[in-house]
């Protein structure tokens, strides 16, 4: 019975063999036209390829460079990667006034990219490099940051982003439910810009608490950020236990998938025997973190949460099973990788910022800023003061949540990746197309 109901009908097998040639579905029938397929890919090559490519190198030899340098030394790399690409973009955006480019070809920030290209590999390897003592010692923390917080964030930001611009008139955005679905976009803070940002700084190592704790919040806060933006973001509000029993599925259902796909691609490592044969065991990590991210999307989860207890799980118990020179080499080839999908996320963003051609966006912005640098310093002193609370009543031996830290944990709400996919999914029909388009 159940084949019965699963094979397809006779209408759909009629279908598909109406259809069918000798083609393979994996090639285009636009593309048997002569000079039709080199010539879409010369044109990707010209319009696509050579200036993010151009931009991509140019931006790793001038932010260098920069970083390096005794006069702008003291600007961090990761800004000086955004200030180039914010140049460079400027070029391409007279590029494309003169005609030598096309912008069809030419997409700066895409979805696709973001989630399935580039945050995999960088939160695998925030995984896989994580102090895991420090991690689990201070966990209980980490979601009061990254639960309570966000929801603080969340309420905060939608009230103050409404009543500017319902009393105030300073964004045309008047919509409850556009300003707080903004709100909670906005609150996801990024992982790829904290990481970068700390290695940089050797956070991990002079000050280990202040690095598990903001690395902890701005790997968990997302699943939060992202159920209270599809609440909000949706045709109708959930009820309030609703929203919470998703909140928990979605968060903890993410951790246990990630650490079981782990567990099983451990045993399969184990099974097949790879250590000594170095090239396949190090592609095997270095395609892991795309198979658990692919799997928690497909099942409605958080691929970020997943892929980052797939890392911890990975390294933890996968080394075991490789070669000391497997280990070294997954080791620098995740590092470089993470880099590398690092610049590209810094690199789209100031690419991006350079195309803005509103200035109505970019006025949203700077007041977006600061009522994220509110809404998070009050989110900061709560939470920091309910931490040490927490603490003092377990009798927890560990270092206390100073106000240097608090200080370092507000500046360190660095946004990025996921809000840019959140900001694409906004419901025009909520907000409107040119709202939409500011935020």
């Amino acid at each position: 019975d159940w084949f019965a109901r699963a094979s397809p009908g006779p209408e759909v097998k009629k279908s598909f063999l109406m259809n069918a040639s000798n083609l393979p579905v994996t090639v285009r029938r636009s593309h048997l036209t002569a000079g039709k397929a080199s010539e879409e890919v010369r044109n990707f090559a010209k319009d696509g390829m050579l200036p993010a490519i151009c931009i991509t190198l140019a931006s790793f030899v001038l932010g260098s460079l920069m970083s390096s340098s005794s006069y702008t030394k003291f600007i961090p790399e990761t800004l000086c990667t955004v200030l180039v690409a914010v140049g460079l973009g400027a070029i391409i955006r007279n590029m494309l006034v003169w005609g030598w480019i096309s912008l069809g070809a030419f997409t700066v920030v895409d979805a696709t990219l973001l989630n399935l290209i580039l945050l995999p590999i960088i939160i695998f390897e925030g995984g896989w490099s994580v102090n895991l003592p420090n991690f689990m010692a201070q966990f209980p923390y980490i979601l009061i940051f990254a639960i309570l917080g966000t929801i603080i964030t969340i309420g905060l930001l939608g009230t103050m982003s409404w009543t500017s611009a319902k009393y105030l008139g300073l964004h045309p955005m008047t919509g409850f439910r556009a300003n707080f679905a903004f709100a909670s976009l906005i609150s996801a803070t990024d992982p790829v810009a904290t990481l970068t940002t700390f290695a940089q700084l050797q956070i991990a190592d002079r000050q280990p608490l202040l690095n598990t704790l903001v690395f902890g919040e701005s790997m968990i806060n997302d699943a939060v950020a992202i159920v209270f933006f599809n609440a909000f973001n949706h045709a109708e509000i959930e009820p309030w236990d609703d929203l919470l029993i998703r909140l928990v599925v979605l968060m903890f259902g993410s951790m246990l998938v990630g650490a079981l796909t782990a567990a099983f691609l451990v045993f399969v490592l184990r099974v097949a025997k790879l250590p000594g044969n170095t090239i396949p065991e190090v592609l095997y990590i270095f395609l892991s973190p795309y198979l658990v991210y692919s799997l928690a999307e497909t099942c409605y989860l958080s691929g970020i949460i997943a892929t980052l207890f797939a890392g911890i799980v990975m390294r933890l118990y996968g080394t075991h099973h490789m070669s000391d020179v497997g280990v070294e080499s997954a080791n620098h080839l995740l590092e470089v990788m993470a880099r590398l999908a690092d610049s590209g996320v810094f690199i789209m963003c100031g690419t991006s910022a350079a195309l803005i051609s509103s200035a109505q966006g970019f006025r949203f912005g700077v007041l977006a800023l600061g009522m994220c640098l509110a809404s998070r310093a009050v989110m900061v002193l709560v939470c920091s003061g309910l931490s040490n609370k927490l603490k003092r009543f377990n009798e927890d031996r560990t270092e206390e949540i100073s106000w240097r830290h608090e200080f370092m944990i507000w500046l360190s709400g660095l946004r990025g990746g996921l809000g840019l996919v959140l900001a694409l999914e906004v419901d025009e029909k909520l907000c409107g197309e040119d709202n939409k388009s500011m935020i």
